[in-house]
């Protein structure tokens, strides 16, 4: 019995002990800032069903692997896609030449009293692939509208957060939630632009869709930088 009330005694003290630190950690963690980061990026082909995820967060408990920076190309209006910017295996299998990996990278940074954002449209190089020379100038326009859907709802998202009511007790899933509307969107407009150009084979309908996306882009050209609120 008297074992069994030290081990009780201990058990109590050393509880009590954890409580109070994680009480103190936690009053602490309240007065700083607090960093969030999500990245998503899509993969336009939509019937391959493969959409991959890079997040990081500080002050949790978990983190993910991110893609590094020369792994990524972030979109500008004067930027021609080559075959040297697809690093990822071909598949040899595939009907067609050449598969980007397109999406909408976020970041956001969090007080007390606001938040500051930044949204971007971006190419993953080593998830992208092409079997194509220099002179496939059909292809890479074709590709190059890919990442310029994903710089469309970048822009998008800039606007929804420039719109967004901070509440910083909810400010990460808030965010989080304007971005998968994004996302949702720019996944039914990516599956729409690879069906209907026939994955770039159809050259009237790709003229189409050059013109279509370029519209939209000035459209929202207000929202073609960052984002700050």
């Amino acid at each position: 019995m008297q074992l069994k009330r030290i081990i009780e005694v201990f058990t109590h003290s050393v509880w009590w002990k954890f409580k109070i630190f994680s009480i103190v950690t936690l009053q602490a963690i309240g007065f700083l800032h607090f960093f969030f980061h999500l990245e998503q990026v899509f993969n336009p082909y939509y019937y391959m069903k493969r959409t991959l995820a890079i997040a990081s967060l500080t002050l949790t408990l978990f983190s993910f692997k991110k893609v590094s920076a020369q792994d990524t190309l972030y979109w500008s209006s004067g930027y021609k896609l080559t075959p040297k910017d697809f690093h990822g295996k071909p598949d040899t299998t595939a009907s067609y030449p050449s598969i980007s990996t397109c999406g909408i990278k976020y970041i956001g940074h969090a007080s007390k009293n606001a938040v500051q954002t930044e949204a971007f449209g971006i190419f993953i190089r080593p998830k992208s692939w092409a079997v194509i020379s220099e002179d496939d100038s059909l292809w890479l326009i074709h590709e190059r509208l890919n990442f310029d859907i994903a710089e469309l709802f970048a822009r998008k998202l800039r606007k929804s957060f420039s719109e967004y009511k901070f509440r910083y007790a909810t400010v990460q899933q808030d965010l989080d939630s304007l971005y998968d509307i994004n996302h949702d969107e720019m996944n039914e407009m990516h599956a729409s632009y690879e069906k209907e150009t026939n994955h770039g084979l159809d050259e009237s309908a790709q003229s189409i869709w050059n013109r279509k996306i370029k519209s939209e882009l000035e459209d929202f050209g207000k929202y073609s930088g960052t984002a700050n609120h």
